[in-house]
């Protein structure tokens, strides 16, 4: 059936939206993670971020080798700050920061300003580096880092919000 459905879908779908209907999943794995997150299922959430970095991952190949729509990077960008900046932040606010009021969810706020920042600074570097070579942690590192944080350290909140600080220091560093 899959194989199926990618056949007619190759067919029908131009090749410069290949890379788009790859960030459309991951986008729509975010979502599905912050809904996961508020019907309280963690683990669910943090299963749905993963899959939406698989998208991630494969979306900058087919645009590379496909081309993509004049505003498809713009697009990526959306779909990461929300599975990797929004999605973690609320599982990170649930599982950590729920406790502690104002100071977890101030935590919670600065991953996702970096995480904002990082994806920003991706589109356009600060700095000259070689090809492959990152300016700071890239945002789906960062999320899995904060996420997976938010999930073993929730008996120990102050650790966990302290990897979140962490990763969010990682991803703006130099």
């Amino acid at each position: 059936t899959v194989l199926a459905f990618l056949s007619v879908y190759c067919k029908v779908i131009p090749d410069m939206w290949y890379a788009n209907s790859f960030s459309v999943a991951n986008l729509l794995c975010g979502t599905g993670a912050i809904w996961q997150a508020h019907a309280g299922h963690p683990v669910r959430a943090f299963v749905l971020v993963f899959i939406g970095q698989v998208f991630d991952l494969f979306d900058g190949r087919l645009a590379r080798k496909f081309g993509s729509t004049p505003h498809g990077a713009l697009f990526d960008d959306v779909a990461d700050g929300t599975s990797f900046g929004l999605a973690i932040t609320y599982l990170v606010w649930r599982q950590l920061g729920d406790e502690f009021g104002l100071t977890g969810l101030l935590v919670a706020l600065v991953y996702l300003a970096c995480v904002i920042y990082r994806l920003i600074r991706f589109l356009k570097p600060t700095i000259r580096l070689p090809p492959g070579i990152f300016q700071g942690l890239p945002s789906p590192a960062g999320a899995m880092l904060a996420g997976a944080a938010a999930l073993a350290l929730a008996d120990w909140p102050e650790l966990g919000l302290g990897v979140v600080l962490l990763s969010s220091y990682l991803m703006i560093s130099n």
